[in-house]
């Protein structure tokens, strides 16, 4: 503190403390220190500085609103302000630019509006809705540069307009507004931001479909056919250098020329999603933006065609990777990861036949490509906890582990290494959930799967671990009747092999502590889980578990 800057004011004197030793009606007297005034060039930057932060604060307001909305994390009370962030949003300025990117607020407001709130709009409220979103996304629908097409900023006006692209063309009226909106769709669908593109194509969401299906697909066959002009144009090209110049020069004019076929809604055939190359480089992104248009759509026969050429292509290129090896790999992971996620949305949503014949070519990779399966298998298990679909999830859970009992890899799973750990795991369902979970609400009927998995399975470390991590976590339910299932495998099995990892010492320790000391009389009770659990105790304590020894001691004892 610079006392230079201050100066004494007026002295102030108010009643003194009630519990204080004083006279009734005494006073203290303070002393303040007033800061100087501020040199007016000083005071001058002060007052340009608030001024600029007020702006920026009243610019910020709606656009961190709509973004809150938009990503479903506002309240009840925060999604009723919606009118009057649309006022605030129609009065600001939407063409300067600035550090903090707030002229993206209306856009963002226009696009919460469209999605939440059409129905309530005036007339002249949805015509600037429409004036907006559709601007946001032809703002930036020629920048070409390499640099600004992998930007990330799902916080953008042009992404989240491109969000509800697709949904406002279903809604707006007359034919002047469908044709400003069609161009903004063509833009979005071929835009050249990654991200605006993929926003596009989740906007062609299941109301499109129920609206408009053939709208849907043309959107699907418009992404096919930008991808497959630019490949063919690119292997055609002269084979001199070329500039990013001419690169971006070869990518505008292909996607000018889908926006008019699109527009003109000619010249776009209606099976290009079907014939395009999925080998080809730039098939692998565009794929899997068009299996985001058609899992909306999970009973359409396109759907389940082009799920099955997505699973046929995913494992062969597992198998090209496989010979590919030692010379390195030019797999596009993002792409591929998108197609996996898709085909799991796809299949939890369809039939069993249809998706049975979807995950078939997958099935039959088990044996060769176990570890790349896993992820596929891991990510069916969060779509089920994300969005419930109890028996359709367990028909793929029981596909998968009925070629899982099958694998050849199994004959070598206590190897350092070996190839199927990873996806034994993962159908044991050990792995991702947090601390404190002791059960899982999809299991519910449905354990036995899992017990019947162990039981078949053959008696190695590896099996009795995964099955033990399965129990602490989220089998609950499975004991105590568990322990008898643990017991007669270790009898077929050679104990000091199968409890060879320490970490399935441990977790056996906890779960017989969960049961020997809080639920004693339940396990007493039943003849084939008091041996079980007897026998398990012997075999830990020969193991050297101390824990064990106590417990043996505690369960033994007669009760007073």
């Amino acid at each position: 503190m610079d006392l230079r800057q201050y100066s004494f004011g007026e002295p102030v004197s108010v009643p003194a403390p009630q519990d204080e030793a004083t006279k009734e009606g005494a006073t203290r007297t303070y002393v303040p220190l007033e800061i100087k005034p501020l040199e007016p060039d000083v005071q001058a930057l002060v007052d340009e500085g608030a001024a600029s932060l007020k702006a920026m604060n009243t610019s910020l307001g709606p656009w961190m609103w709509a973004i809150r909305v938009l990503k479903g994390e506002a309240t009840p009370a925060q999604r009723a302000l919606w009118r009057e962030r649309l006022g605030e949003a129609r009065a600001a300025d939407r063409e300067t630019e600035d550090s903090m990117g707030t002229r993206n607020g209306p856009g963002c407001v226009a696009a919460v509006c469209v999605r939440d709130h059409w129905s309530e709009l005036l007339p002249e409220e949805r015509t600037w809705c429409i004036d907006v979103v559709c601007a946001e996304i032809l703002r930036t629908a020629d920048r070409w540069s390499d640099t600004e097409r992998i930007q990330r900023h799902d916080m953008a006006a042009d992404r989240r307009s491109a969000a509800v692209i697709a949904g406002l063309l279903t809604k707006v009226s007359s034919e002047a507004e469908r044709t400003q909106v069609r161009r903004a769709l063509a833009a979005a669908l071929t835009h050249p931001i990654q991200e605006v593109s993929w926003f596009a194509a989740w906007s062609v969401d299941a109301s499109v479909w129920q609206w408009d299906p053939a709208l849907a697909l043309r959107c699907a066959n418009a992404i096919a056919l930008h991808a497959q002009m630019i490949e063919e144009q690119w292997e055609n090209r002269d084979r001199r250098p070329w500039t990013p110049d001419d690169a971006q020069a070869l990518f505008k004019n292909v996607a000018d020329q889908v926006r008019q076929a699109f527009e003109k809604r000619t010249g776009i055939p209606n099976d290009a999603h079907a014939t395009l190359n999925l080998e080809a480089r730039m098939s692998g992104d565009a794929y899997a933006r068009i299996l985001t248009i058609l899992a909306f759509a999970p009973t359409e026969p396109a759907s389940v065609d082009a799920f099955e050429r997505a699973s046929r292509a995913l494992v062969k290129r597992w198998d090209d990777e496989d010979a590919d090896r030692g010379r390195g790999s030019h797999r596009d992971f993002e792409s591929a990861m998108a197609t996996e996620k898709r085909i799991q949305q796809f299949a939890l949503r369809s039939t069993r036949e249809d998706a049975t014949r979807v995950l078939r070519p997958i099935l039959d990779a088990v044996d060769r490509h176990a570890d790349e399966i896993d992820s596929v298998v891991q990510g069916l298990t969060i779509e089920e906890d994300r969005s419930s679909n109890l028996m359709q999830y367990w028909y793929l859970w029981e596909l998968f582990a009925t070629e899982i009992k099958r694998a050849r890899w199994l004959e070598w799973l206590d190897r350092k290494h070996a190839t199927g750990r990873k996806l034994l795991a993962t159908i044991f369902m050990t792995q991702g959930w947090k601390d404190n979970v002791r059960h899982w609400k999809s299991l519910e009927g449905h354990a036995h799967r899992v017990d019947a998995l162990f039981e078949a399975l053959p008696r190695t470390a590896i099996v009795l671990d995964n099955y033990v991590r399965f129990l602490y976590h989220i089998g609950a339910h499975s004991l105590p009747r568990a322990f008898t299932r643990i017991a007669t495998a270790l009898r077929q099995g050679v104990p000091a092999e199968m409890l060879a990892l320490s970490n399935t010492v441990f977790l056996l320790e906890v779960l017989l502590q969960r049961h020997v000391y809080g639920r004693p009389l339940e396990l007493k009770q039943q003849r084939a889980v008091c041996e079980a659990v007897l026998y398990l105790l012997d075999i830990l304590v020969e193991r050297g578990s101390s824990a064990a020894f106590r417990m043996r001691d505690d369960f033994v004892t007669p009760m007073a």
